[in-house]
C-alpha cells in the first residue's frame, strides 16, 4: 500500500529553485514527489522564505527506478 511505502531519496541539490524543477519534471511524467529540507527535516511544497540548505527530492521507493531514468534523461540534454 502507499501508506506503508517510503519515500527514498532520487537527487540532492543545493538549492530549493533546483529541487523545484526537480519535482516539476518528476510531476509532468506523473511521479509523485516532495522535497524535503535536510536541515530541518521539514518537508516542503514550496517556500519562498527558504534559507540556504539542502534540499533532497523524495519519490516513492517503487517509482525510484522511473524517477531516476528522466532525471538522467534531463540531465544528459
Amino acid at each position: 500500500m502507499l501508506d506503508e511505502e517510503k519515500m527514498v531519496i532520487v537527487k540532492t541539490c543545493n538549492e530549493l529553485f533546483e529541487a523545484e524543477l526537480v519535482v516539476g519534471r518528476l510531476k509532468a511524467e506523473g511521479i509523485l514527489s516532495a522535497i524535503r529540507d535536510r536541515s530541518t527535516g521539514v518537508t516542503m511544497y514550496t517556500s519562498p522564505y527558504a534559507f540556504p540548505s539542502i534540499f533532497d527530492v523524495e519519490v516513492l521507493e517503487h517509482d525510484l527506478p522511473a524517477a531516476k531514468a528522466v532525471l538522467e534523461v534531463t540531465e544528459e540534454e
